[in-house]
């Protein structure tokens, strides 16, 4: 593998671990809509890396859940609810960024956050 990939791969995998901890985090402070989004930005990131190491690259949000779900869950590699998390959570976290009239709850921001949890353990192993 090309030692660019191996640094990329490193980083979305840095990124989303990080992006993990900021949202339990953020739990804790009672900021739920920003706790779905960093959550979701974990799962995104994670995703990235498993494309990365496939040799997939995308530039768009909808693009990286069709490559997602075409290289990895279609073919078994893992779970198709991954896909349908990042899906899901997307959206969620879309309102929550967006919506004025909107506030995630904490329920849906723990939810966010196990899909997380779930999602690069996955990726990890």
């Amino acid at each position: 593998m090309d030692p660019a990939t191996v640094e990329e791969i490193g980083g979305h995998v840095r990124k989303a671990r990080e992006k993990l901890r900021i949202a339990r985090q953020l739990i804790e402070l009672k900021g739920f809509d920003d706790s779905v989004s960093r959550s979701y930005y974990c799962m995104f990131h994670a995703a990235h890396a498993v494309l990365a190491a496939l040799g997939y690259k995308s530039k768009t949000h909808s693009g990286l859940i069709q490559l997602f779900n075409k290289h990895v869950t279609d073919v078994g590699a893992l779970p198709a609810e991954f896909t349908k998390w990042l899906n899901f959570d997307k959206d969620l976290r879309e309102n929550g960024d967006y919506e004025t009239a909107v506030s995630l709850s904490k329920e849906q921001a723990q939810s966010v956050l196990q899909h997380a949890e779930t999602f690069l353990a996955g990726v990890e192993s």
